[in-house]
């Protein structure tokens, strides 16, 4: 599935989720700096409201503060 924001330009985020309810959140190439600002917000705002405190990027684990 493909999220993109209607109101700018840019190719969105695709994500995935498999059989262990593991959510993938992945940036599409090309992107523009509009992109890569939704997509960090779409993290932080989801993380948030499920009440996640932690989540990993490229197999490394971050506080959503960081």
């Amino acid at each position: 599935m493909v999220l993109f924001n209607r109101t700018r330009y840019g190719r969105g985020m695709s994500f995935q989720l498999d059989n262990d309810y593991n959510l993938e959140l992945i940036l599409n190439l090309p992107t523009t700096q509009t992109d890569i600002s939704d997509f960090h917000r779409f993290i932080k705002n989801f993380c948030e409201n499920f009440k996640f405190e932690t989540f990993f990027h490229e197999g490394v684990e971050y506080k959503l503060d960081q």
